[in-house]
Order: structure tokens, then C-alpha cells, then sequence
């Protein structure tokens, strides 16, 4: 079992992260995750899987349960060159850093206390 240092260490040295859930997910924090260490995530289309990922910009979305789709996802990943995958990574840090940091969530909250 990894602690958080060890979790950031190994997200930080995959060049993406599955997450082939077929739940509605509330928020994974999994996906949180590989966003701050700039890894990319190739997920279910589907609840906030489908809301956090932006297909082709910060991970890749494949429909849930297709396990054929699954496999030709990881199959084209892996046969990406370097450079797609790091401006991936890129992205995937940078929607981190607009939507998930203290600093982020607190804008937001104050942004809306100001709206009411």
C-alpha cells in the first residue's frame, strides 16, 4: 500500500491512468490525482468521468463497459509518440490548476457568495 507521496511518485511516472469504471462517480479523487501529477486519464464516458474529461484534451473517454473500445484506447496510447503524450500530461496539469487547486476552489466559492 502507497502513501500520498508514493501515490503522486507512481502517477507522476505512468504516461496515463485507466479508469474503466462503469458507476456513476461522484468525484474521483483518482482522477483528481493524475491531473495534479500531469498524467492523463482514459476513462468511461460516463457521470464525472464524462464531466472532467475533456476527450483528446487532458485524457481519453471510451463508452463504459466496452471492453473491445477499452483495449483499442490503451492499444492507440500506447502507440502515441512522446510529444502527444506529454502536451496531454500538459493539459491534464493545467485543468488541475484551473479547477482543483485551494486556490481554484476558493474563487469559486467566493465567486458564488458574491453572486447571491
Amino acid at each position: 500500500m502507497l502513501d500520498s507521496e508514493g501515490i503522486r511518485t507512481a502517477l507522476a511516472e505512468c504516461s496515463a491512468l485507466v479508469f474503466p469504471s462503469t458507476w456513476f462517480e461522484g468525484m474521483p479523487m483518482t482522477l483528481i490525482e493524475a491531473f495534479a501529477a500531469g498524467t492523463p486519464v482514459i476513462a468511461s464516458d460516463l457521470g464525472a468521468m464524462k464531466a472532467m474529461i475533456t476527450d483528446g484534451e487532458n485524457g481519453w473517454l471510451f463508452p463504459p463497459g466496452d471492453a473491445d473500445e477499452l483495449r483499442h484506447k490503451v492499444t492507440a496510447w500506447t502507440q502515441r509518440d512522446t510529444g502527444y503524450k506529454t502536451a496531454i500530461g500538459r493539459h491534464a496539469r493545467r485543468h488541475f490548476e484551473q479547477y482543483y487547486t485551494d486556490a481554484a476552489n476558493q474563487k469559486a466559492l467566493l465567486d458564488s457568495y458574491r453572486q447571491l
